[in-house]
């Protein structure tokens, strides 16, 4: 999809199928949303997400999104406690339609839906992770860096590199961290390891030279004292 043409061909429509701003929100959430996960066919978001981005009750979400899908905007399908699946209909993709067959091979993503949707599908997890983790939208960018790193390493570890991200840092991890993590997960660990080492040998040692410089300078104390008795009694 064209972010661009798709908004304009959005506004053009609504000239003569006028939208309420609250179904027109909808839509342009939804836009957005498959924009940051990189144009996909099928993408799931949840109903509390879109609530939250449009300030609506559930049951006003699902007025509006009807209205959207009665007018073939989109097509929705519930995937039971898990977030829904959402498919944008492009107004670009009807316009090509009416063109020649001369320029049908400008679409090849289209051959593989199946194989695209399972590569998806492995990816969402990881996304979905990232931003309620860090509680924020992921970027385009980081999209593609995630994809990378599932394509790279494979779903599992790049969800196990992101838990312990996570549970180093909080909320405040970049994917720089998660990278470090996955190329080399074993100098890592080791340099948390140390770290703490670190951590509880200076603690020890703080105590220790506390002792030392105490007993020490009673020892010379009492030392200096008496040899400055005698010059005084050979004075």
């Amino acid at each position: 999809m064209n972010y661009l043409k798709e908004l304009n061909g959005f506004m053009t429509w609504i000239e003569t199928n006028p939208l309420s701003a609250t179904t027109q929100a909808l839509w342009f959430h939804l836009m957005h949303i498959n924009n940051k996960t990189g144009w996909r066919e099928w993408f799931t978001t949840s109903n509390t997400t879109l609530q939250a981005k449009i300030e609506v009750t559930e049951a006003t979400l699902i007025k509006h999104r009807k209205i959207l899908i009665d007018l073939k905007r989109i097509e929705y399908e519930p995937q039971g406690r898990k977030a829904g699946k959402y498919k944008l209909i492009s107004f670009e993709n009807t316009v090509c339609k009416e063109e020649p067959e001369s320029d049908k091979p400008d679409a090849p993503s289209e051959k593989t839906p199946e194989a695209q949707q399972e590569v998806d599908e492995k990816m969402k997890n990881a996304f979905e992770l990232f931003e309620n983790r860090t509680a924020r939208t992921i970027g385009p960018m980081e999209v593609q860096r995630l994809g990378y790193m599932v394509e790279d390493y494979g779903e599992e570890q790049v969800m196990e590199a992101m838990k312990l991200a996570f549970r180093n840092k909080g909320s405040n991890v970049g994917l720089n961290y998660i990278e470090a993590i996955l190329s080399n997960p074993l100098s890592q660990k080791r340099k948390e390891k140390q770290q703490y080492a670190n951590k509880q040998q200076n603690t020890k040692y703080g105590r220790g030279d506390g002792g030392s410089h105490e007993r020490t300078s009673g020892k010379v104390g009492s030392i200096f004292g008496g040899q400055v008795g005698r010059l005084r009694r050979k004075g």
